[in-house]
């Protein structure tokens, strides 16, 4: 007799030592559990699995004995479905091999049930995959059912190292504004062990630095891990707009273009440029620029007056309005 684990407790709701007992544990050299017999001591294979349940036959319980699995979705007409266990013979009850009856039900109960099938019987050891395709009758349903009858056995929690595998990435390089933060999400998993190269041991973390972030998770008692990294650069946002006083645009390409001379985290802009006498005389985009033209004439030496628009990365927008010496 045992108290349920909270695993175990999760899996069959159990609230007394009475409702798990068909639910065995593995102590490294027994099944330990509330069945009365002592011999179901057929080792587990090589790897991770502790734990099974055991399901007598119908001498045992009239009508044999199962376990209801409630699944995460309901089953669709027209698609096909597989399910694996690994199982064997315990050696309680008649000698026939081992082979787990499966239905599906739209409720924890045999009333009603639909047969998919049954797994290879065996004495030893196995791992089988039953494959259905269900019917228009088993549309909805959200149980599969194992249920044993001629004879007895343990079928072992699905945790198999190969069905164990973790598997995640964390999102792809990163590169934000000083001042910013960005979370760092780990798959989340009540069993999962998550190991962080800042120390922190939670499915997630934020971080407001430049570096380079690790995440490393475990599960227990399942040997292997799953890591992944994420490099985050976080740099000066800062709008940066300086436009130049004068230009010359003649044949000594020394400043031929009114445009820019220094921006920074700019998208887009605009550009107007008026004579003294408040016409205008070019309109175009900010960062092509001002050929000193007008008309396809040169434009008059002297002064002129200009104005901008442009939008930052974070699409803000921004004006300025300045003086400008054309010469040649």
């Amino acid at each position: 007799m045992f108290d349920p684990t909270p695993l175990m407790g999760q899996v069959c709701d159990c609230s007394s030592i009475s409702g798990a007992s068909d639910m065995l544990e593995w102590d490294g050299d027994k099944w330990i559990g509330f069945i009365p017999f002592t011999r179901v001591d057929l080792p587990p294979p090589q790897g991770c699995v502790k734990r099974a349940v055991w399901m007598g036959h119908q001498g045992w319980t009239r009508g044999g004995e199962g376990i209801t699995l409630k699944l995460d979705k309901p089953f669709e007409a027209g698609k096909t479905y597989q399910y694996s266990f690994t199982y064997a013979k315990d050696g309680i009850g008649p000698a026939s091999a081992f082979g787990p009856l499966a239905y599906t039900n739209s409720e924890s109960s045999m009333t009603n049930a639909i047969s998919v099938g049954q797994f290879t019987p065996t004495v030893d050891w196995r791992t089988d995959t039953l494959t259905f395709t269900a019917t228009a009758a088993q549309a909805g349903h959200t149980w599969l059912i194992l249920k044993a009858l001629t004879s007895s056995g343990i079928v072992l929690a699905p945790c198999r190292v190969e069905s164990a595998t973790i598997s995640f990435s964390l999102p792809d390089n990163q590169r934000l504004c000083l001042g910013e933060t960005l979370l760092l999400q780990a798959p989340i998993n009540d069993y999962y062990q998550y190991h962080w190269s800042t120390g922190e041991v939670t499915p997630s973390i934020t971080v407001d630095r430049s570096g380079v972030y690790e995440v490393e998770i475990s599960l227990e008692q399942c040997p292997g891990t799953a890591s992944d990294a994420v490099e985050v650069e976080f740099i000066d946002c800062t709008v940066i707009m300086e436009m130049p006083t004068f230009f010359s645009p003649n044949e000594d390409l020394y400043n031929p273009v009114f445009k820019p001379i220094t921006y920074n985290h700019i998208n887009r802009g605009w550009l107007q440029v008026y004579n003294r006498w408040g016409e205008k005389v070019f309109e175009g985009d900010l960062f092509t620029g001002w050929d000193g033209e007008v008309n396809k004439r040169e434009a008059a030496t002297g002064v002129y007056f200009w104005t901008i628009g442009y939008t930052d990365k974070n699409g803000a927008n921004h004006s300025q309005r300045g003086v400008l010496q054309l010469s040649r």
